[in-house]
């Protein structure tokens, strides 16, 4: 189970789940290319201060769950990421155009927490029913 984190003016659960997919969901991902993700995701998600619990993924897509801090600015490190992995792809193959993207212009992006969103709703509906609610 996960447990909450805290800085100087809060107490936080951030976890979540990145899918970024292949351009074109061309299938070309191979183990060794997994490895070297997963060893550049380890990298960069920590230099921006989050921390990554798995990277996994197929052959036209990766999937990556993190923990990050309310100060990390989702889609930029996002964005790096996906500019960095292009790179390291193109240096490692070869490529040369300069405007190719090895992966597709969008992303997925969700939060995972430890209870569902029902018993949040349920929470929220329930304050005010008991001894100590708030009279307006």
């Amino acid at each position: 189970m996960l447990s909450l984190n805290s800085n100087r003016h809060a107490l936080y659960l951030l976890t979540y789940q990145l899918v970024i997919v292949t351009k074109n969901r061309h299938t070309f991902i191979t183990m060794e290319m997994m490895r070297k993700f997963k060893q550049l995701a380890d990298f960069h998600f920590e230099r921006w201060g989050c921390e990554i619990l798995e990277v996994n993924g197929e052959e036209d897509h990766l999937t990556i769950i993190f923990s990050a801090t309310p100060q990390v600015q989702l889609s930029q490190m996002i964005n790096n990421f996906k500019l960095e992995t292009t790179i390291s792809w193109k240096r490692t193959t070869g490529h040369r155009d300069a405007g190719f993207s090895l992966w597709s212009s969008g992303y997925m992006l969700t939060t995972i927490g430890n209870i569902g969103s029902n018993n949040v709703f349920e929470y929220i509906v329930d304050q005010g029913r008991g001894e100590n609610h708030l009279n307006h």
